[in-house]
């Protein structure tokens, strides 16, 4: 299908209609792809403002952003555990 012959996704459909809201559910953007987004329609410029992120991506940036999470809670965790140990002391360094 060609680009002008395109429907307009959920986001564009609803900021073009003078809406703002999001979509954390999901709907397919305009290749298809599942996809999360937010919309706006600036009424001062004329035109609408929308933001979309791949579901896949928005879900590989959760688990990414958890397992640094968990590297600093144990990192933070191991530091608690070594306090009042002399940092030159066996073990007493925390990676």
């Amino acid at each position: 299908m060609r680009q002008g012959e395109q429907p307009l996704t959920r986001a564009m459909a609803a900021a073009t209609a003078g809406q703002e809201g999001a979509d954390v559910s999901g709907y397919r953007d305009y290749r298809g792809v599942p996809s999360v987004g937010s919309w706006t329609w600036l009424k001062d410029f004329d035109i609408g403002l929308v933001t979309e992120l791949d579901i896949a991506e928005a879900l590989a940036r959760t688990a990414e952003d958890s397992a640094v999470g968990l590297r600093v809670y144990l990192r933070i965790a191991g530091a608690w555990g070594n306090c009042g140990v002399p940092a030159d002391a066996p073990g007493a360094a925390v990676e």
